[in-house]
Formats: C-alpha cells, sequence, structure tokens
C-alpha cells in the first residue's frame, strides 16, 4: 500500500502533505536542543537530517507511511510534524511527532493527533496504532493518551527503553478526561 497524506483540517491546525518547502522549517524544530532532550535520536546535523527528509519525501521511504506538516489555521509557518510510519521491524504502524517549544502546552500536539489517529481508524479502517515515549516526556505521554493510546508496557526503540502505547480499532479515539 502506498501512502499519500490527506489534507486534514481541525478547528485550529492545518495537517497538509509534507513538502521540500518544510526543510527548513523543520531542520528548525528537530535540531532545537529542547526538543531533542526529549527525542535524542533525531538526525544530529545537517545532513544526516537531510538525507532522512528527503528519503521520506522523494526516496525509498516515499510512500511508506504518512508525513503531515503541522500548521496553526490562523497563523503562517510550520509548528512541526506528525506521521503515521511503520514501527520498526514490525507490521505495526506508529503515530509520531515533534514540534517547535512554541507550539507546546497548548493542546496543539494532541488536536493533531486525534486527527491522524481517526483519519488511520475511520477512514483508511486500519486495526492497530502504536506509539512510544520516553520516561521524562510526560508532554508527548499526553498527545497519545488524548489520541486513544493507552500505555501497555515498555519496549527498546533504537536503543533507548521507553514507553510503549497502543490503540486497537473499537476503542474510543476521542480525548479522554
Amino acid at each position: 500500500m502506498t501512502f499519500i497524506a490527506p489534507l486534514i483540517e481541525t478547528a485550529r491546525l492545518r495537517l497538509r502533505p509534507r513538502t521540500a518547502e518544510d526543510f527548513e522549517a523543520q531542520l528548525a524544530i528537530d535540531l532545537d536542543p529542547a526538543v531533542r532532550q526529549f527525542i535524542p535520536m533525531l538526525a544530529s546535523t545537517r545532513e544526516e537530517f537531510a538525507e532522512r527528509f528527503f528519503a521520506r519525501l522523494t526516496g525509498d521511504l516515499a510512500g511508506t507511511g504518512f508525513y503531515w506538516s503541522v500548521e496553526e489555521r490562523d497563523t503562517p509557518g510550520l509548528i512541526g510534524t506528525i506521521f503515521i510510519v511503520p514501527y520498526l521491524e514490525t507490521t505495526d504502524f506508529e503515530l509520531g511527532y515533534r514540534y517547535a517549544p512554541s507550539a507546546w502546552g497548548k493542546g496543539l500536539g494532541g488536536e493533531a493527533a486525534i486527527a491522524a489517529a481517526r483519519h488511520w481508524f475511520e477512514i483508511l479502517g486500519r486495526k492497530k496504532l502504536v506509539g512510544v515515549t520516553g520516561d521524562s516526556n510526560h508532554g508527548s505521554a499526553a498527545v497519545l493518551t488524548k489520541a486513544g493510546l493507552i500505555e501497555t508496557g515498555r519496549a527498546s526503540y533504537r536503543g533507548h527503553d521507553v514507553r510503549y502505547f497502543e490503540k486497537i480499532a473499537g476503542q474510543d479515539c476521542s480525548e479522554r478526561g
């Protein structure tokens, strides 16, 4: 199956397919020390980032998952990215994301995650979605929970011990109280 990210709009956000024009803004987010403290496996140089970014956009990994660029509907400019991609060497798919620190704490990550998960389950009819986060990334755990994923244990993710979340089709996909 080849994946092409559709345009999705929420009350405050626009999730649009990633383009080459997003390179500089996403690079700035990925290299930000505040972001890297929670996602240490991100590319650490411009060259490494470019290799990964374009492999997903036009290279070997193009079409293997959804990659959305996230913008606020009323304010121009990229605030982050959200994606659903193959999870390591399994048949599962992972919900992942990262945002500029200026977007943190506003509920935007959760809003985007709910929209992406709804697309995955309700539009595509997929059966399972997983997510992982480090112990200290409480914001990311909250985003996964808002999207309906439930913490079920621990996993090894690219050499890091992480919290593991999953959602099975049929579970409520709305924000939990």
